[in-house]
């Protein structure tokens, strides 16, 4: 239901176990099927990435959506300044029927950052505000294909990682005003719970997220001749969440230190 003209809708089926693939074909020519065995996100996203044929490419989860104008207006601030390779933008928050809660993701009162955002990628990358998820961002297919293939297996739930971290260190960023789709909260997501409360195994899972972001953003740093501001990144939230795993969960400590104590 896009107002841009030129859209080509690519759906990749991750080895669905439901009628996914005979709800699809229901759409007919209007869209193109990958139907493929189930490989996770990484996997997902490389597929519909291989067959793209625009110049940049939204990635929509598909328990999300997005509203009707939002393909044009990325369209425009890409072709408004080639050097721009991601465009971000606010996602409201639904519930699992759809109705609206009265949430932004991010809230209204944070700020999205625009711009170069290289130095602040390369410093504290985990501290930087950006859209929620796959959903709220959108990319340009030359860097993106610079970029890929996203690493399967470190990036198997969480590709919406690697991308959102490391395309910045490829050219400029915009934030657009306003909202551009809604981020479905339905209580079986993969990393948003419905409502704020400690999750020691989010927490986990956010450290290995961000030590396979962080070995990924230096192999593309010095890969793109970048210079590193600091010897490591320096991150404040990636902080915290290393001192409650290791407080509440010693023993996993080990994993991410890659060594025992003395």
């Amino acid at each position: 239901a896009q107002a841009h003209p030129a859209t080509h809708v690519i759906v990749v089926d991750d080895g669905s176990d439901d009628d996914s693939l005979a709800v699809l074909e229901r759409f007919g020519e209007r869209i193109e099927v990958v139907a493929k065995a189930n490989g996770g996100q990484a996997s997902a996203l490389n597929a519909g990435l291989e067959r793209c044929r625009g110049d940049v490419v939204m990635f929509l989860d598909a328990d999300d959506f997005l509203r009707p104008g939002i393909a044009a207006a990325v369209a425009a601030a890409f072709a408004a300044n080639p050097a721009v390779v991601q465009v971000q933008y606010r996602l409201e928050v639904v519930d699992a029927d759809g109705n609206p809660t009265g949430a932004l993701n991010p809230p209204a009162h944070i700020a999205l950052p625009g711009g170069d955002l290289r130095r602040a990628k390369l410093t504290f990358p985990f501290d930087v505000v950006h859209a929620g998820g796959t959903t709220g961002n959108a990319y340009r297919i030359d860097a993106l294909r610079d970029l890929a293939p996203i690493p399967e297996r470190e990036f198997a739930r969480c590709a919406d990682w690697y991308l959102v971290h490391l395309i910045p260190l490829f050219g400029e960023v915009v934030a657009l005003d306003g909202v551009g789709g809604a981020y479905r909260v339905h209580g079986a997501n993969s990393y948003a719970p419905q409502v704020p409360v400690l999750d020691l195994g989010r927490v986990h899972q956010t450290v290995e997220y961000a030590a396979a972001t962080r070995g990924e953003i230096h192999r593309v740093a010095e890969e793109r001749g970048i210079e590193l501001p600091y010897a490591s990144i320096r991150s404040v939230s990636a902080l915290g969440n290393r001192l409650i795993s290791l407080a509440l969960d010693p023993e996993r400590r080990f994993k991410y230190l890659g060594r025992l104590p003395e």
